[in-house]
């Protein structure tokens, strides 16, 4: 497999913004970055308890955020992205198929899978596993993130805490636009709000069975 792991977009600056911590061995430094710029900014990743410790919703940015970087093999370390860039098994072509041929999705596997085939029983990789961005486009690439292989139970608990950030962010705007629409002011135009009605987006198969509405 033909692979890159330089990636010139926003995943691939957060990528190295987050290898340069790792170099330097700053846990305050990463979790004040990450603080500043997700948690403080968006209650969709991240809200204070009553105690003021944050409560993470977001999964990989609560592993990052808690990696100790003094630690070999945290988290933080391991974490990382890169390009597919083709398969030249069999065919010789070094070119990457569309997401509908067979050859695609038998690498997508392969490559999940990697980290814990090539790793020792006692590396620290052997727990993680590279996740496909299913990106639509006809860029001929497959984009992954290497991040933690999670059990059925905790991908289920990650679900519903992302269900519950969702409906927070559907508060959360639909009060906004309350308050811009009584003041004559111009609404959030990101979010669609007809009826005084969200749409799950990160979740949108639940669209089909909850209305994300104001009361």
């Amino acid at each position: 497999m033909l692979s890159s792991d330089v990636l010139p977009s926003y995943l691939g600056d957060f990528v190295e913004d987050i290898k340069e911590f790792v170099d330097n061995k700053d846990t305050a430094g990463l979790r004040s970055f990450l603080e500043e710029r997700y948690f403080n900014n968006c209650p969709m990743f991240a809200v204070k308890d009553e105690n003021g410790n944050w409560k993470i919703h977001n999964i990989w940015l609560r592993e990052l955020y808690n990696s100790d970087l003094s630690e070999d093999g945290n988290f933080a370390e391991i974490f990382g992205s890169f390009r597919l860039l083709g398969d030249s098994k069999n065919t010789g072509a070094k070119r990457f198929e569309n997401y509908t041929k067979k050859r695609h999705a038998w690498s997508m596997l392969e490559l999940f899978l990697a980290p814990r085939k090539l790793a020792g029983t006692k590396d620290n990789k052997k727990n993680y596993a590279n996740y496909p961005l299913f990106v639509l486009g006809d860029s001929g690439v497959c984009k992954n993130i290497t991040a933690k292989y999670y059990t059925r139970d905790t991908v289920m608990k990650e679900l519903v805490s992302l269900a519950n950030a969702e409906v927070e962010r559907a508060r959360l705007v639909l009060e906004m636009n309350q308050t811009c629409e009584l003041n004559g002011w111009e609404k959030l135009e990101t979010f669609s709000d007809e009826n005084a009605v969200l749409k799950f987006t990160s979740l949108p198969f639940l669209n089909d069975y909850l209305e994300l509405r104001k009361v």
